[in-house]
């Protein structure tokens, strides 16, 4: 049992001696670049671009044997940051939100859902008028002014 001077002595000692602690969460962004094959963009040449700042790169360098990459913003520059990805001709862009409401996970595709379907469209409308040009019916010149009937 402690006495109330010894435990008023403890008390003393531990503001004597006090301690402070500090935490700073940091976020990392990970990403990973692979090709429309799956296959990922080894070696693939990195730029990292700060929000507002397209002219000079924030870091630059390369993704691993697997496309994997990762980065921490400076979280006191709230905004987009960009990121460009080239390999071997190939590239891609991602713009990734960093600040309050910072989403958990994102995605870039080289080629949107929109551009797939107009792409499509294109196809097929290319099929339809080649079909509708070679089925139309032969037929000899046309007389003089240009119809099928001379009369009209």
């Amino acid at each position: 049992m402690l006495t109330p001077f010894t435990h008023l002595d403890l008390s003393k000692e531990a503001w004597a001696h006090g301690t402070r602690l500090e935490y700073q969460a940091e976020v990392t962004i990970n990403l990973q670049a692979r090709y429309d094959n799956n296959e990922p963009m080894s070696g693939g040449q990195v730029s990292v671009f700060a929000p507002g700042e397209l002219s000079e790169p924030w870091m630059q360098t390369y993704c691993d044997e697997e496309g994997f990459f990762s980065f921490t913003p400076d979280m006191m520059r709230p905004g987009l940051w960009e990121v460009h990805i080239n390999h071997d001709g190939h590239g891609a862009v991602i713009n990734i939100p960093v600040g309050d409401d910072m989403p958990l996970s994102g995605s870039s595709s080289s080629v949107t859902k929109l551009q797939k379907a107009i792409m499509i469209g294109s196809v097929l409308w290319g099929f339809l008028g080649t079909a509708l040009y070679f089925s139309r019916r032969k037929s000899g010149p046309l007389p003089q002014g240009g119809h099928k009937d001379a009369h009209t």
